[in-house]
């Protein structure tokens, strides 16, 4: 267990940051792997953008308990926040463009 501050344990700490918070302790986490990365200034408004990126390029390792839990805490917010798509709120073809073929009412762009 990593402890913090006045030897708090870590993941108390963890439970109680705020969705920024979240996601700035991700990107300085994703960012502390990659060497290049280390020294670039990151602006507020590209941090979301910057968050994907990393988690898309960055190869399977292990990382610590502490940021699994927050990934997930952060990845449910955004989830939550968004909302799930499902497949029958995605329009067909047919009902999109009424256009009819065999496949249309299968079919979803």
């Amino acid at each position: 267990m990593i402890y913090g501050i006045l030897g708090v344990e870590w993941s108390l700490v963890m439970k109680k940051l705020t969705h920024d918070e979240k996601l700035d302790y991700l990107v300085g986490e994703l960012c502390d792997e990659f060497v290049q990365k280390k020294s670039m200034r990151i602006e507020k408004a590209d941090r979301r953008t910057l968050i994907r990126a990393l988690m898309n390029i960055r190869m399977p390792r292990t990382m610590s308990e502490d940021f699994l839990q927050v990934q997930d805490e952060f990845l449910r917010e955004e989830a939550e926040e968004k909302g799930i798509v499902r497949l029958e709120d995605i329009p067909t073809i047919s009902e999109q463009y009424g256009l009819e073929n065999a496949y249309s009412d299968k079919i979803s762009i």
